[in-house]
């Protein structure tokens, strides 16, 4: 219930950065980007992809990291969770970028999201770590963090973190 209230005020500040806010002029540029006779533009639309190749993609990704399933061979040396998130940012980031400055040729925009991409995995992968284990320090049960809780966290952060670096990479 905590986590809801917080999802629902972390959403209701947005709204008013972007419409009345420091994100006003971002908000701008965005809604400018149209494709064709006047349709919203989409991920699948901006790439120029058919829909079933941005969903085959996201599905690898997810196979990727739940094909990481903690396991013995992880606590005796094999790859960490945050190695894991990085790895996943890192390509990610590497991909998003140039698509987005071969699709738009602008390397601001490009820069910002590749470098959101890559902090924002990486983040969410400290978070989803970090915060069971913060629980269980304090005696709470560590399952509470692992779940929706977790899941707001690392939206919040994440949503901070694009407007971070949108405000202070695009001009």
């Amino acid at each position: 219930m905590v986590a809801s209230w917080i999802s629902l005020v972390g959403f209701g500040l947005g709204i008013m950065m972007t419409n009345q806010g420091l994100l006003e002029p971002l908000q701008e540029r965005l809604r400018a980007t149209v494709i064709g006779e006047g349709q919203p533009a989409t991920l699948a639309s901006l790439l120029r992809f058919s829909p079933w190749v941005v969903i085959a993609a996201f599905a690898l990704l997810v196979g990727f990291w739940f094909l990481r399933t903690p396991s013995r061979a992880a606590y005796q040396g094999g790859w960490s969770w945050p190695v894991t998130g990085l790895a996943i940012g890192l390509v990610l980031g590497t991909v998003a970028g140039p698509l987005v400055w071969w699709r738009w040729g602008e390397a601001d925009v490009a820069l910002a999201v590749g470098l959101t991409v890559f902090a924002a995995c990486s983040t969410a992968t400290v978070t989803a770590m970090a915060l069971p284990w913060l629980l269980d320090s304090f005696a709470l049960d560590p399952a509470f963090g692992s779940g929706p809780l977790a899941t707001v966290i690392q939206d919040l952060l994440s949503i901070l973190i694009y407007f971070a670096i949108a405000i202070a990479v695009v001009q």
